[in-house]
């Protein structure tokens, strides 16, 4: 430390005493975040905003000391480390309110779920899938059980464990999901059998289309 320049020792003093402020703090990422869709690296966090993302918990999966080629997804819940004043102008731009809805119209919502081993989307492809939503929906990404991210092209099947992003129209994915994704309702008894309908219903339309080609 004694042989370092003036400068590099005036720049280890800042930063030691930075340090004495910094704080960890947990977000989650909004939909309506400017973040969202972008790598670690594109945002350039640390230069841009003195703000360091330690890990990333999607779903079941936490990511510890993510990579720069990591990006952000709504629902994520992050990690953070700065200073108070740091961690409040980002959580302004992380965590942002949702717009009201257009009054009249039905509304485009995105939704993320798991899919389980006993749901009706196991081995219905994205093709399928966007035609039983009415071309009302639309599948924007899916990360596999072991990480990996799959380009939700039309052909491609859901398997179990698979973490999924759609968007749609409200209705149509309420009704498709069903217990993938549940809304949230006022009656859960006769939500619940109408679910069961929708699966039903999903799962004899797989079976004609299969018997159809």
């Amino acid at each position: 430390y004694a042989n370092l320049h003036a400068v590099d020792r005036d720049k280890i003093t800042v930063l030691d005493k930075r340090t004495k402020f910094l704080h960890l703090a947990r977000l989650t990422v909004s939909a309506d975040s400017r973040f969202v869709g972008k790598s670690l690296r594109t945002l350039d966090l640390r230069t841009r905003r003195g703000i360091t993302i330690v890990s990333i918990q999607r779903g079941s999966r936490k990511i510890n000391i993510p990579h720069s080629d990591d990006i952000l997804l709504p629902a994520d819940r992050i990690a953070v480390v700065g200073t108070d004043a740091e961690l409040k102008r980002f959580a302004a731009e992380v965590e942002v309110e949702p717009a009201a809805p257009t009054s009249g119209v039905d509304e485009v919502v995105m939704r993320q779920f798991s899919v389980s081993p006993s749901s009706v989307l196991v081995g219905m492809t994205v093709s399928q899938f966007v035609v039983m939503c009415g071309g009302e929906g639309i599948v924007i990404g899916i990360e596999r059980q072991d990480g990996t991210f799959v380009e939700p092209l039309g052909l491609v099947r859901f398997r179990p464990y698979d973490l999924v992003w759609v968007a749609g129209t409200r209705e149509p994915l309420r009704k498709l999901l069903g217990s993938d994704a549940p809304p949230v309702r006022k009656d859960p008894g006769k939500g619940a059998g109408h679910g069961l309908l929708m699966r039903i219903g999903a799962r004899l339309w797989l079976w004609v289309t299969g018997r159809s080609r």
